[in-house]
C-alpha cells in the first residue's frame, strides 16, 4: 500500500549544478514567432502612398496658416483668442488689442484677399468676441465693441460684402449677445449694448425700426443682414426703451432735483 500524500509537501531542493524538478501543475508559456516576407513592390507603394498623404497634409497646413489672422507681433488668432478667458482683465485686454491689430492689418492687404482671410476666421472670432461685450472691465469691454466696428469697416470696404452678406448667418447670436447687454445690471454695459445695436443696425443704409420688421431678403433691394435683423428686431426695442427712461436728458432732472432740495433747506430754516 503507497504510503498517503501530504498536503503540504515541501518543495524539494535544487543541488548544486542541477535546476529543480518542475512542478505538477506549472504551465508551459513558452510560444515561437515567424517573420512574414513583404515584398519590394508593396513597400514602395506603402512609401508612396505615405509621402503623398504628408505632401497634403503639409499643403492643407500651410494653407490653413495663411489663412489664419495674425498680428504685427507675429501672435496667431488662436493663441490671442486663448488670453480672452484668462482671469486678469488686463490680459484679456491684451489679447483684444493684438486681435484689432491683426484685423486692422487686412486693410494693407489686396482687398479680396484681406476680405476671404476674414471670412475664414469668423465662425472662431465672432463667438469669443461677443463674450466679451458682457465684460465686466469697461476696458476689455469696449475693446471688444471697437473691434467689432473694425470688423464692420473691413468687410463694407468690399464692393461684393458692402451688404454684410458674410455676416447674416452670425446674425441671430450676435443680437442675443446685444440684447443681453441692454438687460445687464451695469449701467455702463448697457449703454455700450446701445452702441452695440446702432452698430448692427447700420447694416440698412436708412435704419427704421418700423421698416426692418416687415422687410424680407431681396424685397426692395434690402440686404441678408438686413434681413436677419428684421427677424431680431423685438429684442431691442423693450430693452431701449428702459434705457432712455433711465437716462437724463441735457441735465433737466438735476436742476429740479437741485431746486427741490433748495427749497426743502430753506422751509427747514424757516420753520427753525
Amino acid at each position: 500500500m503507497a504510503p498517503p500524500t501530504r498536503d503540504f509537501a515541501k518543495r524539494p531542493k535544487a543541488k548544486v549544478g542541477k535546476r529543480a524538478p518542475a512542478k505538477i501543475n506549472s504551465t508551459d508559456t513558452s510560444f515561437k514567432t515567424t517573420s512574414v516576407g513583404v515584398r519590394s513592390q508593396g513597400k514602395s507603394l506603402d512609401k508612396n502612398k505615405n509621402a503623398t498623404g504628408k505632401q497634403l497634409q503639409g499643403a492643407e497646413s500651410s494653407a490653413a496658416a495663411r489663412m489664419e489672422l495674425a498680428s504685427s507681433r507675429g501672435n496667431a488668432l488662436s493663441t490671442l483668442q486663448a488670453s480672452l478667458r484668462h482671469h486678469a482683465p488686463a490680459v484679456r485686454a491684451s489679447g483684444l488689442r493684438g486681435i484689432r491689430d491683426a484685423v486692422q492689418s487686412l486693410s494693407s492687404l489686396e482687398v479680396t484677399l484681406g476680405i476671404s482671410i476674414l471670412e475664414a476666421n469668423l465662425p472662431s472670432l465672432l463667438p469669443n468676441m461677443c463674450r466679451c461685450w458682457l465684460d465686466e472691465d469697461d476696458d476689455a469691454r469696449r475693446l471688444a465693441v471697437c473691434l467689432f466696428g473694425d470688423i464692420l469697416k473691413n468687410i463694407k470696404s468690399s464692393s461684393e460684402q458692402a451688404d454684410l452678406k458674410c455676416l447674416a448667418p452670425f446674425v441671430p447670436f450676435l443680437c442675443a449677445y446685444a440684447s443681453s447687454a441692454l438687460n445687464s445690471l451695469d449701467r455702463s454695459v448697457r449703454k455700450d449694448g446701445a452702441l452695440l445695436v446702432g452698430m448692427l443696425a447700420s447694416s440698412d443704409p436708412s435704419p427704421s425700426f418700423s421698416t426692418l420688421s416687415s422687410i424680407t431678403e431681396g424685397e426692395g433691394g434690402n440686404s441678408a443682414m438686413a434681413a436677419e435683423m428684421g427677424k431680431h428686431v423685438d429684442l431691442f426695442i423693450p430693452s431701449l426703451e428702459r434705457l432712455l427712461s433711465s437716462m437724463s436728458f441735457g441735465g433737466r432732472g438735476r436742476n429740479n432735483a437741485g431746486s427741490k432740495e433748495g427749497k426743502k433747506r430753506k422751509r427747514d430754516k424757516n420753520n427753525s
